[in-house]
């Protein structure tokens, strides 16, 4: 995962984009974990509370991918 810290775009909303293409391009199975919170913040250098915050963006998000895999299955079979 990269973070530019530079950018426009918040750290949390980088992570959770990041974290949704990783699903939607099935890099991340159904059923795997993510990482911890603790742990990714620890990798990433960055608050514990910025990556609280992207994990809740992804949840927010969650409707959304579960429909566009939904949509990428159907194109697949």
């Amino acid at each position: 995962m990269r973070i530019l810290q530079n950018s426009d775009i918040p750290i949390y909303q980088q992570i959770a984009e990041q974290m949704k293409e990783e699903i939607l391009s099935g890099k991340r199975k159904q059923g795997e974990y993510l990482p911890s919170i603790r742990g990714l913040a620890r990798n990433l250098r960055i608050s514990v509370i910025t990556t609280m915050k992207a994990y809740e963006e992804l949840e927010l998000q969650r409707p959304m991918v579960y429909c566009a895999l939904q949509l990428k299955r159907r194109r697949i079979y």
